[in-house]
């Protein structure tokens, strides 16, 4: 992963050797609005700011000097280049089928929403979508840490209490409950902000489970809309309708889950984007070369 500090190696601009980045994104994703901190003001905030810039240009200035330049999704291809000044490879990572697989258990009446606890993730979207409903789905949260919004989860839940929706958490559950909740969820909801790719969908789909999601950024290359999930606009009303659609359909839950697991098998295993990533290589290495 990118370094926390400089996002891209600091390491890069000195490198005389050929070499390969893979970025995820920018450190300019910062300042897009979701990652806004609105609870400072004042010389604090200015302060920070100025801070955020430097690192950005730092970042920058690292990634320049990259040979070449490769990428998660196709979403990131633009946003690399607008930042970066880079064309970018398109090379998607994936998800272990062998791992995140159907299982023989019980589904539960709720809707599973993975990721860290931030603004940027969309939990209250999640939790605002399903208070427009009459029959009010459970929600599980499972996260890895919560960042940027102190008191995320008791905003959370006061969110929750007052639309009557009911919420639980689960922090940093192992590989083999994730497995697990993916396949007792009726759905995996993933509401997040402009994410570059989006592997909880990606994990979500091989388990057979279905997925609802935004339609922008990441989820528009991983989802096939009505057949292996559901692409709705940042609409409140809209994307609890779908929910709502899948929850109460089974055979249309069904079939897309099983859609879903023989698109990840078709295009989304490890082995087949690892080979794709070993012809990127060579590629690379063969620039410019005549033979």
């Amino acid at each position: 992963f990118q370094c926390k500090v400089t996002n891209s190696p600091y390491i890069l601009r000195y490198l005389n050797t050929k070499h390969i980045f893979y970025c995820h994104e920018p450190a300019s994703k910062i300042l897009e609005p979701h990652y806004e901190d609105r609870s400072r003001s004042g010389l604090f905030k200015f302060l920070k700011n100025l801070l955020k810039r430097y690192f950005i240009r730092i970042d920058r200035r690292n990634v320049k000097n990259t040979d070449y330049l490769i990428t998660s999704s196709k979403y990131n291809c633009e946003v690399l280049y607008k930042d970066f000044g880079i064309h970018p490879k398109l090379n998607y990572v994936g998800v272990d089928a062998d791992k995140f697989k159907p299982l023989n258990i019980e589904k539960k009446e709720y809707v599973l929403c993975v990721g860290a606890l931030n603004k940027a993730k969309g939990q209250d979207f999640l939790i605002k979508s399903i208070g427009t409903l009459q029959h009010k789905y459970p929600i599980r949260f499972i996260y890895s840490y919560s960042y940027g919004v102190e008191g995320y989860m008791e905003y959370l839940q006061k969110l929750a209490d007052h639309l009557c929706v009911e919420i639980s958490f689960s922090h940093l559950v192992d590989d083999v409950d994730l497995v697990n909740a993916y396949n007792e969820a009726y759905l995996t909801a993933f509401p997040s902000i402009l994410e570059p790719l989006g592997l909880v969908v990606l994990e979500s789909l091989s388990c057979e489970t279905p997925a609802v999601a935004i339609e922008e950024a990441g989820p528009r290359e991983t989802i096939i809309h009505n057949k292996t999930g559901l692409l709705t606009s940042r609409d409140e009303f809209e994307y609890g309708q779908a929910i709502q659609k899948l929850m109460s359909d089974n055979n249309l839950r069904n079939r897309i889950g099983i859609n879903g697991r023989k698109n990840i098998k078709k295009f989304w295993r490890w082995e087949e984007l690892g080979k794709e990533f070993e012809k990127n290589i060579n590629k690379f290495l063969h620039k410019g070369n005549d033979h």
